[in-house]
């Protein structure tokens, strides 16, 4: 009796603590400028929903709280977007892909819109607010089709295009709850009551849910041993954000069924690519070269870089041609090689292991990716959560870590409105990626995935 009784307040306890942490958030005017207190509500939001995971819910109790998830993210859904201008590319881009075609966006960036005989009625508001307008489009065709489906529903429906496209969204992150919730109830939780997910979905309305819907998809469909499903899965991801790409060649060294989609699914993804010819990937070169945010190792690598070129940059006389090294691009390359180098050894050790395993060494590659890559959104976070949620992997507490850590990777836009300038607090990069680092290498090294447990 005194154990359900002292269950029974524990729960109260972190009921409260989760949904005054997430309303607390919700309530302020501009959690940009109020960004201290965003944190401090991220925080308690944080440590009610561990401890709710840690009380594992069941019966009623589960019901409530799938009721609470579901009754924060529809809240969040009214919201504005508070730390990113994405949803608006994707609003412009909606449009644009029904009047202009599928390649449209990878050939003209939205800045020559005026002359390009763009409507006047799609340079709007959403429009003016385009983060970089002066570049290409760096998404993938299936997220300019959900772009563009969400176009066609506002017409349909006479509705404001920012809630249809978030509430589109939504129903892929309630998707892949209902999916996790079938493989175990914990695991739909881990996925529905996650802050990360009601802010960066719901509410600023990040494309990432869809590549995170393929890759649970796919790592089900690992799980259940139906291959076929797997790929599925990887290619829906990639299609979103090419994420998925890194999980084919493991899938491949483990069995060849189901590898004939490979073809036709890269098909669909490559062929808005080529029809666009030499703009189609401008935007996205110019991410991959020129981004940076959030980052860590790369702090270490890019002083690496700039040591060996001796300063900023260096140039080099190969065979009669000039060539200029800049420490960014040496440092990229690094980065490039270390990640090609674990990812080569996560090869190897998948030689002869069960389909099932694909998750845990997927899981891992995605942290690894993210902690090595020069640029960390919170919302990339996004793509952890599945993995974390199905299965315990080499990485699993560095991505929990990160997970929790991902509303301080917003601290640039408090900086930005605070200085004038945008800028990364190098203690609170160190609070996010040192731990992580941390927890990786705390790990048993050893790619062999634990035991399954469910």
């Amino acid at each position: 009796m005194q154990t359900s009784q002292r269950h029974q307040s524990l729960s109260i306890i972190a009921a409260t603590a989760y949904v005054v942490g997430i309303a607390a958030c919700f309530m302020l005017d501009d959690p940009r400028l109020r960004y201290p207190s965003f944190v401090g509500g991220q925080a308690l939001a944080s440590a009610g929903f561990l401890s709710i995971l840690a009380l594992r819910p069941h019966g009623r109790s589960l019901l409530v709280w799938i009721g609470i998830g579901v009754g924060l993210k529809v809240w969040a859904l009214q919201l504005s977007p508070a730390f990113s201008d994405d949803v608006f590319r994707y609003l412009y881009e909606g449009k644009i892909v029904l009047w202009g075609g599928l390649s449209f966006p990878f050939q003209h960036p939205p800045a020559d819109a005026p002359s390009l005989g763009v409507p006047a009625a799609f340079m709007d508001h959403a429009w003016l607010r385009i983060n970089h307008s002066e570049l290409a489009t760096i998404y993938p065709p299936l997220s300019l089709l959900v772009f563009g489906f969400s176009a066609v529903l506002t017409g349909l429906s006479g509705g404001s295009q920012l809630w249809v496209l978030k509430a589109i969204l939504l129903s892929f992150d309630l998707l892949i709850w209902r999916l996790l919730h079938r493989l175990h109830p914990l695991s739909g939780l881990f996925w529905g009551l996650c802050p990360l997910t009601i802010f960066e979905v719901s509410r600023e309305g990040h494309v990432d849910v869809l590549s995170a819907l393929g890759l649970t998809i796919g790592a089900l469909g690992c799980l259940r041993h139906r291959p076929t499903h797997g790929y599925l899965g990887w290619f829906l991801a990639a299609g979103a954000k090419l994420n998925g790409l890194l999980m084919v060649p493991l899938a491949l060294r483990i069995t060849r069924r189901g590898s004939w989609l490979i073809i036709p699914c890269l098909a669909l993804i490559v062929a808005p690519y080529l029809y666009a010819e030499h703009q189609a990937t401008s935007g996205l070169a110019a991410y991959t070269t020129r981004w940076r945010s959030g980052d860590g190792a790369y702090v270490i690598v890019l002083e690496g870089a700039t040591r060996l070129l001796g300063g900023e940059w260096l140039r080099l006389n190969l065979w009669g041609a000039y060539v200029t090294i800049t420490r960014h691009q040496l440092a990229r390359v690094m980065i490039a090689a270390l990640f090609l180098a674990v990812y080569g050894k996560v090869l190897v050790s998948a030689h002869g292991q069960s389909l099932r395993n694909i998750p845990s060494l997927g899981g891992f590659l995605i942290v690894v990716l993210l902690l090595l890559s020069p640029t960390l959104h919170p919302w990339y976070l996004i793509w952890t959560i599945p993995f974390v949620a199905i299965d315990h992997f080499y990485g699993r507490s560095a991505a929990v870590w990160l997970i929790l850590c991902a509303p301080l990777l917003h601290h640039p836009a408090w900086m930005e409105l605070r200085d004038g300038y945008w800028r990364h607090l190098p203690l609170v990069q160190a609070i996010i990626h040192v731990p992580a680092w941390i927890l990786l290498i705390k790990d048993d090294y050893s790619l062999e995935p634990a035991r399954q447990t469910r």
